[in-house]
């Protein structure tokens, strides 16, 4: 699981069509995944295969594969594609129909529930054993859970632990073949420690201690991803049990970027060194797809049905010379009745200085400074960024102008996220200006505000000039 603003996940779908489902859940932002489905245990690949890719419309989506052995356990590799350097990630799934789990039943007693859940549908054997950490993986395992078919759970409950000490839960299937050894970390009794954005336009990082029961001191490090454990953790946060939650602000960090902060207890001896995944924050996200239906940077929902070309979205630090500009043709959806008010865009440009870098056209083609490709994959300039097709979609990177762009074939449907941190509040078009507030989305070409009443007189204003049918 990844954590921060989206999360993707894999589950079993069914356990009797041995279907896995890939999901992207809490989407605020277009973001585009790489991975691969592996049977445990297995290195990680050289590369990743699989691809799935959210729009900031959708509050989820979900890719089935289907074949595989519900009776095995897999491996998911994953990373972020539309972003540079981003680091490998995985996630383990259990063979079908079940999960275990570990925490503390009540701080009073000292007592840690072990937990078999999830719609049990097969004889599942597991044998675990908990240390107080830190501890290394023992050679055998003494305590077994069975888990029996049509179960909801099976819990254990293993009292006489310190709720003041934290713990480490080492298990591994008993009935399967080279199953894997994993383990679940349990802190000691009653407090989280998470990191997130606090506001992405400062780019400010909110170091959060909660559920306070016990004072308790962590040291930590927060560094770009991918990025390996350091020998050292320079920053401090200490919460004390009269406090419900306490919180550090770390500032000057890129939002557009992911960040690992790596973790531990001051106050207790040889404490693991943790992770935590900081995706990078929601980045602006304007969406227009079928007979067009718009949403601009800060969420703003219209319909707008052109017959030219339109801007979209450009700089506008210099309205009239923009240093990139993002335009779309819009033509009259039927063909036989141009008369018909409904539209949908053909094609979609990119412009750099005034000139076409790329152009997207309906039929999934698309072209380069003016040269036509029928690939599934092509580098733009020098390194400048790059295009990538599939069935369904035409995913562009662009490292300058720093924007990731998204076409949808079925729908006519373009994606185009701010990648750059200066981006926000500093742009304008059809797609508004992406400074967080929605109630000057609709600002004209003059810089005038009107109203969703006055919908056509905004949208005629991002007009090209010459460009209509």
């Amino acid at each position: 699981m990844i954590q921060g603003n989206f999360t993707l996940t894999a589950d079993w779908n069914t356990c009797d069509s041995g279907t896995i489902e890939v999901k992207l859940l809490n989407l605020r932002t277009t973001v585009i995944f790489a991975y691969e489905i592996l049977e445990a245990p297995a290195v990680a690949p050289n590369t990743l295969s699989m691809k799935i890719a959210g729009e900031v419309t959708s509050d989820s989506l979900s890719v089935f594969h289907s074949g595989y052995d519900q009776t095995k356990s897999y491996i998911m590799y994953y990373e972020e594609w539309d972003i540079s350097y981003p680091p490998l990630l995985s996630f383990f799934l259990n063979r079908c129909g079940f999960t275990l789990t570990a925490d503390w039943n009540t701080c009073e007693n000292g007592t840690i529930e072990v937990k078999l859940t999830k719609n049990l549908g097969a004889t599942i054997i597991v044998n675990y054993e908990i240390f107080e950490s830190p501890a290394s993986a023992p050679n055998t395992l003494s305590t077994e859970m069975e888990g029996r078919p049509n179960s909801d759970s099976l819990n254990a409950f293993h009292s006489g632990y310190d709720p003041s000490k934290s713990y480490v839960i080492y298990y591994k299937q008993r009935d399967v073949p080279n199953a894997p050894m994993l383990s679940l970390y349990l802190f000691r009794c009653n407090f989280t420690l998470t990191a997130d954005w606090n506001t992405c336009d400062s780019g400010t990082i909110e170091v959060t201690l909660m559920n306070l029961r016990t004072t308790v001191i962590f040291v930590y490090e927060i560094l770009e991803a991918p990025a390996v454990a350091p020998n050292t953790l320079s920053m401090k946060i200490a919460g004390e049990v009269t406090s419900n939650s306490l919180s550090v602000f770390h500032r000057g960090y890129d939002q557009t970027k992911s960040y690992i902060m790596y973790y531990e207890e001051w106050d207790i001896s040889h404490p693991p060194l943790l992770p935590f995944i900081l995706n990078r924050c929601p980045t602006p996200t304007g969406n227009i797809e079928q007979d067009p239906h718009m949403t601009t940077f800060d969420g703003v929902r219209y319909n707008f049905q052109g017959l030219c070309t339109y801007v979209l979205t450009q700089d506008c630090s210099n309205i009239h010379e923009p240093s990139f500009q993002v335009t779309a043709d819009f033509r009259g959806k039927y063909s036989e009745l141009r008369s018909k008010p409904l539209t949908r865009i053909n094609a979609v440009d990119v412009y750099v200085d005034g000139m076409q870098l790329l152009q997207i056209l309906k039929n999934d083609h698309f072209l380069i400074k003016g040269q036509l490709f029928t690939n599934s994959s092509a580098v733009i300039g020098n390194g400048q960024g790059t295009v990538k097709v599939d069935d369904e979609h035409v995913y562009v990177k662009l490292d300058s102008p720093a924007l990731s762009l998204v076409w949808t074939k079925e729908t006519h449907g373009i994606n185009i996220a701010l990648n750059g941190p200066n981006m926000r509040g500093n742009v304008c078009g059809l797609l508004g200006n992406a400074n967080g507030d929605p109630e000057d989305d609709f600002m004209k070409s003059d810089g005038v505000i009107v109203t969703k009443d006055d919908i056509y007189e905004f949208g005629d204003s991002w007009m090209v000039s010459g460009s209509c049918e």
